[in-house]
């Protein structure tokens, strides 16, 4: 009897090992859930920080496109003056030109229309005068 209990006691050893085992695996499967419990919580807070500044950087990006959109309109606004500004500025110029160059024609002497213009007054002027010397109408 005694060794039936011997070997009772030894099965029951074994089967006493291996519970031992099997809760010394549950317990590191306990551990590892804890730590996967925590790692997904950190990942879930992790992934809200993210969606926020998802979020702002979409924000950012849409505000970004309307201020270049904005930037464009008035280029486009401020191209379009430049232009008619230009044309105006080219009638200015060409009026000037105009201006200066009769300004310059009036300016110039013409010797020629001097003389076709007094000489012959003059010449006429000085031939009575010696006419009238040479009749001594006057002395």
């Amino acid at each position: 009897m005694e060794q039936k209990h011997e070997t009772r006691i030894s099965k029951l050893e074994t089967k006493v090992d291996i519970i031992e085992k099997k809760v010394d695996d549950f317990s590191d499967m306990a551990e590892a859930i804890i730590k996967l419990t925590l790692l997904s919580e950190q990942q879930i807070k992790r992934n809200k920080k993210f969606d926020e500044l998802y979020e702002k950087v979409i924000i950012s990006n849409i505000e970004f496109s309307s201020t270049l959109k904005i930037i464009d309109e008035n280029l486009t606004c401020m191209n379009e003056e430049l232009k008619v500004a230009n044309k105006r500025i080219s009638n200015l110029e060409s009026k000037v030109d105009k201006k200066f160059s009769s300004l310059n024609n009036k300016s110039k002497v013409d010797l020629w229309n001097i003389i076709k213009k007094y000489i012959p007054a003059l010449l006429i002027g000085g031939v009575s005068f010696w006419i009238l010397k040479l009749l001594e109408i006057i002395k």
